[in-house]
Formats: C-alpha cells, structure tokens, sequence
C-alpha cells in the first residue's frame, strides 16, 4: 500500500507540533522550578500535594498556637517567680517585725516596705502578654486586681474569671495555657495587707501568724510555678516535634512537586534537538513534496 506524500507531511507536521509542545512543557517546568503547575500535569501528584499543602496550614497554625502558648506561660513564670520573691520577702520582715525587741516606730518603717510589697503583688496580678492580661482567666481584656485605693489598699477585687485559655496546640489536642488569678493572689495580697495592718497597728502577737500565713502562701506559689514549668515543658516537646513534622512535610512535598533542575536543563536540551530534528525532517519533505508538484 502506497503513502502519499501528503500523509507523510502531515504525520511530519504532527510531529513538529508534538517536539514544540513537550519542549515548551520542559521549559515551564525549568522556568517555574516545579514539574506540577497545573492539575492536568499529574492529577494523583496534585491530589497529594493538596493533602500536604492542608497538612503544612495546620501544622503552621498548630506551631503559631504553641508558639502564643509559650509565651504567655513563660511570662506567667515570671511573674509568679518574681511573688515568690515577694512572698520570701514578706515572711523575713514578719519575722523581724515579730521580734519583741522592736517599738511601734520600728514596725512602722517595716510596714512601709510592705505596703510597697502589696503593691508589687498587685502589679503581679495584673501582669499582661501582647497587650492580654494573663491572670483574668478568659477575660483577657478586663484588669483582673481591683485595689479599693490605689495608694493604700485594703480590699483588692478579682474581676477576672475562673475559666481556662485553651489552644488547639495539636490535632484533638487543646491545652489549658493560663493559670486564673483567683487561685493565689487574693489569698496573698490579702495577706500582705493583713502583714502591713499589723506592722502599722504594734500587734506583734499577730506577726508571727503573719509570718506562718507568708510561708503557707509562698508554698502554694512555688506549686503553681512547677505547674506551669510542666506546661512549658509539655508545649516546648510539641513545637520541636511541629517543627520536625514540617520539615518533612516540606520534603515531602518538594519531591512531588520541584523539578531536579539539573535533569531538566538536559531534558530540555533533549527536547530542544528533538524538535529542531523534527523541523529538519519536515522542511526535507516539503521540498520533496514541492519537487513533486512541479514534475
């Protein structure tokens, strides 16, 4: 059976058209980087790196949630680290001011410095992360301390809650981040006005209950401290093994998605003496088919 010039140069045609577009399909994928630039290129490989791409969002916002969760403990840390202080330093001048050797004017020297411990301990109870109050439970925009005066205290009103921040720190994972401010600053601010009430008033007999309510004070401070160091360590686990699922995650996706741009520089050499064989071939014959009508 005979081939007609014309069915040759039309598979030859066909061919060009072919080269020109596996050319320019390598050309893409060199120019971008990526071999997968839209859903037809490979429709399983986009499926999968969807699933990675959704998976990378949430781990990112897993890290960006652990990452708030840190912070405000660790300032919650500091915070309760600087009332133990104050808390250790309440009981040494309780039990110098419960010495029977002091007079009435001794005490009252004492009860000054307390008085600026009172309003240290109150500062403490307001203490705020990136512009939230820590301490308010989950009314982070209230002031959770509330003195009656705020030179000379002797009622402080909690207006915060007792409810838990919690943060979505993994998939079905929510932590309780926050430590409520009822849990010891009323218990201790009120102490310390009780302390300064009874440096200013001479009642030595009631200093040394003072001195035994400071230490009972500044044991439950230091048990909310190792609570939150729990929680610190607990959140800090979870952010090294995030980043270590998102590195892979990265990896993953990478090897579905990024060309190796040394093969495709040769791939696409290739492709480029391909289509100029193509050409070659095609133009020969035309010519043929050309010599062919004149005849």
């Amino acid at each position: 059976m005979r081939v007609s010039n014309n069915s040759i140069t039309a598979r030859l045609l066909q061919q060009v058209q072919d080269s020109r577009a596996r050319l320019a399909h390598v050309q893409e994928q060199t120019g971008s980087g990526k071999k997968v630039n839209r859903p037809s290129d490979d429709p399983a490989a986009t499926g999968r790196i969807m699933t990675m791409n959704t998976e990378l969002e949430l781990n990112e916002q897993y890290a960006r949630n652990s990452n708030t969760a840190l912070s405000d403990l660790t300032v919650s840390e500091a915070s309760l680290s600087n009332l133990a202080d104050v808390l250790q330093r309440a009981s040494e001048l309780a039990v110098q001011g419960s010495n029977g050797a002091l007079d009435g004017s001794a005490r009252q020297q004492i009860a000054l410095e307390v008085s600026q411990l009172v309003t240290q301990a109150i500062a403490l109870g307001n203490t705020r992360s990136a512009g939230r109050y820590i301490f308010a439970g989950q009314k982070t925009d209230t002031q959770p301390f509330v003195p009656d005066s705020v030179a000379n205290p002797t009622v402080v009103t909690y207006a915060g809650d007792t409810n838990g921040v919690y943060r979505e720190v993994s998939q079905g994972e929510r932590l309780n981040t926050n430590i409520t401010g009822d849990r010891t600053f009323p218990g201790v601010i009120a102490d310390l006005i009780s302390l300064r009430d009874h440096l200013r008033a001479n009642d030595a007999n009631a200093l040394q209950t003072d001195a035994d309510a400071m230490g009972t004070r500044l044991d439950e401070t230091l048990e909310l401290r190792s609570e939150v160091g729990a929680k610190m360590n607990r959140v800090q686990t979870g952010i090294t093994r995030l980043e270590d699922e998102h590195t892979m995650l990265l990896t993953l996706v990478s090897n579905e998605q990024d060309v190796d741009l040394a093969q495709s520089i040769v791939e696409l050499q290739a492709r480029e003496t391909t289509l100029q064989a193509a050409l070659g071939a095609a133009g020969r014959a035309l010519n043929l088919s050309l010599l062919e009508f004149l005849r």
